[in-house]
C-alpha cells in the first residue's frame, strides 16, 4: 500500500434571503459553469497545484497521463529512477471526495449586509419609531446600486467517485456552479402607503432632529428634499418639512451612512415622498407607488454537468506519457427570476430546480507528463470539443419570457511544473492557460497557484499553498491549507481555502471567497 497519506441571513430582509439562499438553493441542487474547480482534498490542499504530481484517481480530472506511470516498473519489478513520487507500484486504487464554495463579488455583501435588518412591511406605513427612520436610510442608501453587474453571489459545488486499475480509470463527477444578481432595479415604487402630510408628522414625532446641522446630507440636498415635500403638499410648512429633513438626516448618521452613499440615499427619499400616497390637500397627489409594486428582481443562474469519464494513460517513456479521457456527459441548465419585495419569493425559489433543460454530449479530455529524477511537468486540456448544452425559454409571475441561453463547455488548458526532491516532499506551480468562463456574466478566472506538500513520518501530510485569479481583481489572494492522514487502508483528507480580502456578512468579517473539502480513499 501506498506510506503517502494525500488530501480536499424580510420583504428587504427578504432580499437578503432570495438573494443569500438563491446560489444555496441551486448548488442544492445539480448545478456549473466551467470554471476551474477544486477536486479532491489534496489538490484543495495545494491550491490547485497538481497538473504534474497527482498521484491517485484524482489524475482524472487534474491529468490523466498519469495513468501511464501507475503500475510501470523496470523487469525486476524495481521502482524506475524517474519515479520520484513513486507511481510505478501503485496497481489499483478507489477515492471519493465533496467540497464546495463561494464568492462575493463587488459589493453585494455590503448592501445585503445593510438591508438585512429592514422590516420593509413597517416603512410601507411610514415612521412608527426611531428605529424605523434607520431602517429607512439603510434602505435608501444601499439599494442604488446593487444591479451594478459587478454585484453578484456565487456558489459551487463538486463531488465525485473514482476507480483506478492499472492504466485504465473510471469514475464519476458532479461539478456545479449558480449565480444570483439584482436585475431590473425599480427605484419608483418605494413609496410609503400613507400621505406625504402623515409620513413627515410621524417623523417629527417618533424620530425628532437632534440638532440643526446636518451630518450625512449637503445644503443642497437638504433643500432638495424640503422641497420634494412641498411640492407633494403644500399645505405642509417649511419648519415642520425641515425639521423632518433634519431628522432623516439624523437617522443617516446613526444608521453609519457615509457622505459617499448620501447622494443614492437623498434619490431614493425623493423617490420614496414622490410616490407615496395623496393627502387630498394641497398640490400634491402622491401617486401611490409602493413597495408592494415593486418590480425589482433576482436573476438566478446554473449549470450542472454530470461526467463519467473513462481513462487511459500510456507511457511513451520512462520520461513522457500521454493520457486521455472519453466522458459521458448529462447537463442541466438551470434559470429563474424572482421578485425581491415578492411575499411568495421564498416558494418560487423552492421551483428553481424545476426550471431546466437537460442534454447529453460526449467530452474529451487530453494530458500530457514528463519526469525526470527531481523535476516533473504536466500539460492538461479539457474538453476539447467543446461540447455544448441547451438553453431554455422560461416565464416569470409577471408573466414574462426569459431566454436562458445554451452553455458551450469551451476548452480548458492548464500546465504546471513540480519539484520533487525526496518521495516526502513535493512544490508545484500551475497556471491557466485559457481563460474559463463562469455562471456569472462575463466572470473570467485565470488561475495562478503554487503549493506543497510534507509527508511527515508517513503516515501525516501536511499542505499550504495559494492561488489569484489573474483575470479578475475582485477577490485577490487566496490560502489554501489541508492535512492527510494514512490509516494504512483508507486515507483521510480534509482541506480548505479562504480569501485574504474580507467583507461583512451580518455583521462579521467574511471572506470574499471560502473553499472546503474532504476525501477519503484506498491506495495500493
Amino acid at each position: 500500500m501506498d506510506t503517502k497519506s494525500r488530501s480536499p441571513r424580510r420583504a428587504t430582509a427578504r432580499a437578503l434571503a432570495v438573494l443569500g439562499t438563491a446560489g444555496l438553493a441551486l448548488a442544492a441542487s445539480p448545478v456549473h459553469a466551467m470554471d476551474t474547480f477544486f477536486v479532491g482534498a489534496r489538490g484543495q490542499g495545494m491550491a490547485g497545484s497538481l497538473t504534474a504530481a497527482v498521484d491517485d484517481t484524482d489524475a482524472q480530472y487534474y491529468n490523466p497521463a498519469a495513468f501511464g506511470f501507475f503500475n510501470k516498473q523496470t523487469e525486476g519489478g524495481y521502482q524506475t529512477e524517474n519515479d520520484n513520487n513513486d507511481l510505478g507500484r501503485k496497481d489499483f486504487g478507489f477515492g471519493i471526495d465533496a467540497g464546495a464554495g463561494a464568492r462575493f463579488h463587488g459589493h453585494m455583501a455590503e448592501r445585503l449586509n445593510a438591508l438585512s435588518d429592514v422590516k420593509i412591511d413597517n416603512l410601507k406605513d411610514g415612521i412608527q419609531s426611531k428605529d424605523e427612520a434607520q431602517q429607512l436610510m439603510d434602505l435608501t442608501s444601499n439599494l442604488t446600486g446593487i444591479d451594478d453587474p459587478s454585484n453578484s453571489l456565487s456558489a459551487d459545488v463538486n463531488g465525485g467517485a473514482a476507480f483506478r486499475f492499472g492504466h485504465f480509470g473510471l469514475g464519476v463527477r458532479v461539478t456545479a456552479q449558480a449565480d444570483a444578481r439584482v436585475v431590473n432595479l425599480d427605484t419608483k415604487n418605494l413609496g410609503f402607503a400613507i400621505p406625504v402630510a402623515d409620513a413627515v408628522t410621524q417623523i417629527n414625532t417618533n424620530a425628532p432632529k437632534q440638532n440643526s446641522t446636518p451630518d450625512v446630507f449637503t445644503q443642497n440636498q437638504m433643500d432638495h428634499l424640503v422641497n420634494t415635500i412641498q411640492t407633494q403638499d403644500s399645505s405642509i410648512s417649511t419648519t415642520d418639512a425641515q425639521n423632518a429633513v433634519y431628522a432623516l438626516d439624523d437617522a443617516a448618521k446613526d444608521a453609519g451612512v457615509t457622505s459617499q452613499q448620501a447622494s443614492d440615499a437623498v434619490t431614493q427619499l425623493d423617490n420614496a415622498l414622490q410616490s407615496s400616497g395623496s393627502s387630498g390637500s394641497g398640490s400634491g397627489s402622491g401617486s401611490g407607488y409602493t413597495v408592494d409594486q415593486n418590480t425589482t428582481s433576482v436573476l438566478l443562474k446554473g449549470f450542472a454537468l454530470a461526467e463519467v469519464p473513462l481513462s487511459y494513460g500510456y507511457a511513451l517513456s520512462d520520461h513522457l506519457s500521454l493520457g486521455v479521457n472519453v466522458k459521458a456527459m448529462r447537463g442541466r441548465v438551470y434559470g429563474n427570476q424572482v421578485l425581491v419585495f415578492n411575499k411568495n419569493s421564498g416558494d418560487v425559489i423552492a421551483k428553481t430546480d424545476q426550471r431546466y433543460k437537460e442534454t447529453s454530449n460526449i467530452g474529451a479530455d487530453v494530458g500530457l507528463m514528463g519526469r525526470y529524477s527531481l523535476v516533473n511537468f504536466g500539460v492538461m486540456a479539457r474538453n476539447v470539443n467543446s461540447p455544448v448544452f441547451k438553453g431554455f425559454t422560461f416565464v416569470d409571475s409577471n408573466g414574462n419570457p426569459h431566454k436562458v441561453e445554451d452553455v458551450k463547455v469551451k476548452p480548458q488548458v492548464r500546465a504546471g511544473v513540480a519539484l520533487i526532491p525526496t518521495e516526502t516532499l513535493t512544490l508545484e506551480v500551475d497556471y491557466d492557460l485559457t481563460s474559463n468562463e463562469t455562471m456569472f456574466k462575463n466572470y473570467h478566472t485565470k488561475f495562478l497557484s503554487a503549493g506543497f506538500e510534507w509527508n511527515a513520518f508517513h503516515f501525516l501530510a501536511l499542505r499550504a499553498g495559494a492561488y489569484k485569479n489573474m483575470a479578475e481583481s475582485d477577490i485577490g489572494p487566496v490560502v489554501t491549507a489541508g492535512v492527510g492522514l494514512n490509516l494504512w487502508l483508507v486515507r483521510l483528507d480534509v482541506a480548505g481555502a479562504m480569501a485574504q480580502r474580507t467583507t461583512m456578512v451580518d455583521g462579521h468579517k467574511t471572506p470574499k471567497e471560502a473553499r472546503a473539502t474532504a476525501e477519503v480513499s484506498f491506495d495500493f
